[in-house]
């Protein structure tokens, strides 16, 4: 992705994008998120998160939405279990920071298999079938790791 001048995009602008593009595909938490993330990094808010944003809050102040819940989304799925979601998100940087670190260390021996994950798995006290999918989870939302 390059921008019009033929540069790369900053990495504050492909998360921005990326959490356009999630929004626009339906994830309502991803605007309250870009809010944060211009918050966090003292950004203007791009244009599309302002024109969301400023319907949100005309729809719930003029009472045509029911709760913000319509606007940002719910929070949380019905019946979902908080401290084994706190758990799950504790662990996705660790879990991705192992492997990745193991793989960067010796690519020959840590190939993406249930050995490396039994390996993290161990270390982390997690079962290699959790430290697998909390790597993909990571990695569909970190993306590869910058080569350095």
């Amino acid at each position: 992705m390059k921008s019009s001048a033929g540069r790369n995009p900053s990495p504050a602008a492909e998360v921005i994008d990326h959490l356009r593009s999630a929004f626009e595909g339906g994830d309502r938490h991803a605007l309250i998120a870009a809010i944060c993330y211009c918050a966090d990094c003292g950004l203007v808010m791009p244009g599309w998160v302002v024109k969301e944003l400023r319907g949100g809050w005309d729809a719930v102040h003029s009472y045509r939405a029911k709760s913000w819940d319509e606007v940002f989304g719910r929070p949380h799925k019905k019946n979902v279990s908080l401290p084994a979601q706190r758990r799950r998100l504790e662990m996705l940087i660790p879990v991705y920071r192992e492997v990745t670190e193991l793989r960067e260390a010796q690519p020959e021996r840590h190939p993406l298999d249930a050995f490396t994950f039994a390996e993290v798995g161990k270390k982390l006290k997690i079962s290699e079938g959790t430290a697998r999918k909390l790597y993909y989870e990571a990695k569909k939302i970190f993306g590869p790791r910058p080569k350095q």
